[in-house]
């Protein structure tokens, strides 16, 4: 927690996030959704309000299994990763839009 703590401060983070969790605070890594769910309980919103951005395949697993829409995210740090389970896959963070967002998650939420 003192490095995500340390990188909040310094990136002035915290005015966007209503909760910190870290692997300490979980009994069981990705990819059981463990992380996730937490994050959606601690953020006050339901999972289907929710994202992540994952840019490994145990992530994408987490994810898809905590049933929350999943943005894999492929970058140079992030070699010989499975992504055909993200819900979306980006390799820059100005593809994602609220607009390309919203259409995905009615699309996804539509089938169900």
């Amino acid at each position: 927690m003192l490095t995500i703590n340390n990188v909040f401060t310094r990136f002035e983070l915290d005015q966007y996030f209503k909760a910190k969790l870290s692997g300490a605070d979980l009994k069981a890594s990705k990819p059981h959704p463990e992380i996730f769910k937490k994050a959606a309980e601690a953020s006050g919103f339901s999972r289907d309000q929710c994202i992540v951005i994952e840019d490994s395949t145990n992530g994408i697993k987490a994810a898809n299994a905590a049933s929350i829409y999943c943005v894999g995210f492929k970058s140079l740090h992030s070699t010989n990763q499975d992504y055909s389970k993200a819900d979306m896959t980006i390799t820059d963070f100005n593809e994602i839009t609220y607009s390309k967002l919203q259409n995905l998650f009615s699309t996804r939420y539509q089938k169900k």
